[in-house]
């Protein structure tokens, strides 16, 4: 029976799979946090906790918004909204995200079993290694890269977009060689849906299309390969124009508001400038992986290694074209280092081919934890549990607020806030973003680009740089504000005289309106 044919995992893919299973419940559970009373709250990164509030929203009767009544749509991840909703629907607030983090060590595994199934097509199942081997490396390959895990054990899309990312990869490869036309159809399928995850999903599909045009026209002639394409093609673009169709009838726009705040009144110049820092951090940081990933792609070169590659450089060729993120955790980029690390474990089979299978098998794992080791080196004391991941720290903080904040404030009470994940989330109160993510008017403004919120040489921080808090806090007057000051507005003085700073009975402070009556002032001694 040949590899090809050997249809189980195998124990070295069980044991790797258990040992990820293992090391994420440790990551999901260290990720928590103790709020002021004590009590363990589950708590995705703030961007995550937007999505929440929206899917949350959506099952408790106020529609796909972050405030009900106001259609503004603040999130660019409509599948991933409408994926946690059931779980909202099921659970309480603190329940619902400990279920969407179990979703994304899910996803992860998905991910890994799809980059096994890709391994093992580019290497035709030859070679001295078993298939179950194959399946386990390339199982490390699709979990192991830290900022991969972090973001779906976060909460955030990006483990959906990478599982669908690859298995469009893997359909794309099998319909190349000669397979049915379903998996077209189910490439173009699993790519709409990665634009529906995430709009730079659709970044994905020309270079996927064009991979199959050229494989087919190679085997089947011009007008074969054109054809078979045409109607997935069509279901692309159906599922592409149906997202736009939505938004237009619900939201009233065709772009979401979240393009609007970080795209319109932002030169192209600066864009790239700050795009190319961006990037640059990137590249110096994965340079040793890039250089072998390199070398993989060349040596025996071949359509389905370039598209492996293509994949990455178009990724980051948009990394430098939207003028970065706000965060080095690359989170854009991640979904395609597993291919970078395929590339790498392909190279390595190539050379090792004529070892036996236990000499082979071992070089193949010394070269992925090599490779691992050096992606992750930055990320290395999250990785063995010396620090706790990102963003923990803050989430506490916020929770702690938001505890308190339930127990002060009447259910008319509005809040204002800069980071507008969990605090909006856990209070359900009336919120004003001070950012902009769901304040239309905030989002078309002009992006401050004088240098006062950026950072790491960058020049700005798209979906950070426009502001206006003499409207946030002055004119609207939230009834709790988060802060006063950001990029180069500081309304300190005015709040001094208009807003109590409060230390709540848990430890979180908050600033209050002294004149509000929605705040129960009883319970603050007066």
């Amino acid at each position: 029976m040949t590899h090809r044919d050997d249809r189980q995992l195998g124990w070295p893919f069980i044991i790797v799979a258990a040992a990820y299973v293992a090391w994420a419940a440790l990551f999901i559970f260290r990720s928590s946090v103790v709020a002021g009373d004590g009590t363990r709250y589950f708590c995705l990164f703030d961007d995550a906790m937007i999505s929440a509030r929206y899917a949350w929203n959506l099952v408790h009767g106020h529609g796909l918004v972050w405030n009900p009544g106001e259609y503004v749509e603040g999130i660019t991840n409509l599948l991933w909204v409408l994926v946690m909703a059931p779980f909202m629907a099921m659970f309480g607030k603190a329940g619902a995200l400990l279920a969407v983090q179990c979703v994304g060590l899910g996803l992860m595994l998905v991910n890994g079993l799809l980059a096994g199934h890709i391994l093992v097509n580019i290497t035709g199942g030859r070679g001295p290694v078993p298939r179950g081997g194959l399946m386990a490396a390339g199982l490390v390959a699709g979990v192991a890269y830290y900022p991969l895990s972090y973001w779906a054990l976060m909460g955030m899309e990006t483990g959906l977009l990478a599982v669908l990312v690859t298995l469009s990869v893997l359909l794309a490869f099998r319909f190349a060689d000669g397979g049915r036309p379903t998996h077209a159809y189910g490439m173009a399928v699993a790519l709409g849906l990665a634009f529906v995850a995430r709009p730079d999903g659709a970044l994905y599909t020309p270079v996927m299309f064009g991979y199959c045009l050229v494989a087919r026209w190679r085997g089947v002639g011009p007008v074969r390969a054109v054809g078979d394409l045409v109607g997935p093609g069509f279901v692309f673009v159906a599922v592409f124009g149906a997202v736009f169709l939505f938004r237009h009838g619900y939201y009233g726009e065709w772009l979401p508001n979240t393009y609007t705040l970080k795209v319109a009144g932002s030169t192209l110049a600066t864009r790239l400038a700050d795009g190319r820092v961006f990037v640059g951090y990137f590249l110096r940081e994965a340079a040793p992986l890039l250089v072998a990933a390199a070398l993989a792609t060349a040596w025996r070169f071949n359509g389905k290694k370039a598209l492996l590659a293509a994949l990455f450089v178009v990724l980051l060729a948009y990394q430098a074209w939207n003028g970065g993120d706000a965060w080095f955790l690359w989170r854009m980029q991640a979904p395609t280092i597993p291919f970078l690390l395929l590339l790498a474990c392909v190279a390595i089979l190539d050379v090792t081919a004529r070892m036996t299978a236990r000499r082979s098998g071992a070089a193949l794992l010394a070269a992925l934890l090599v490779a691992l080791a050096v992606a992750n080196q930055r990320f290395l004391p999250e990785v063995m549990f010396q620090r706790v991941p990102s963003a923990v720290a803050a989430n506490a903080a916020s929770v702690s607020t938001a505890l308190a904040l339930d127990d002060v404030l009447d259910d008319q009470a509005t809040i204002g806030v800069f980071w507008a994940g969990a605090i909006p989330y856990f209070t359900e109160r009336y919120a004003i973003d001070f950012l902009g993510k769901a304040d239309k008017r905030i989002a078309a403004l002009p992006p401050d680009t004088s240098g006062a919120v950026g950072r790491w040489g960058m020049v700005t921080l798209a979906g950070h740089n426009k502001y206006d808090l003499e409207y946030s806090i002055k004119e609207l007057r939230p009834t709790y504000i988060q802060g006063f000051n950001w990029g180069r507005q500081n309304l300190m003085g005015w709040v001094a005289g208009r807003y109590r700073n409060i230390r709540a009975p848990n430890g979180a402070t908050m600033l209050l309106d002294r004149e509000s009556p929605h705040v129960r002032w009883e319970r603050l001694g007066g």
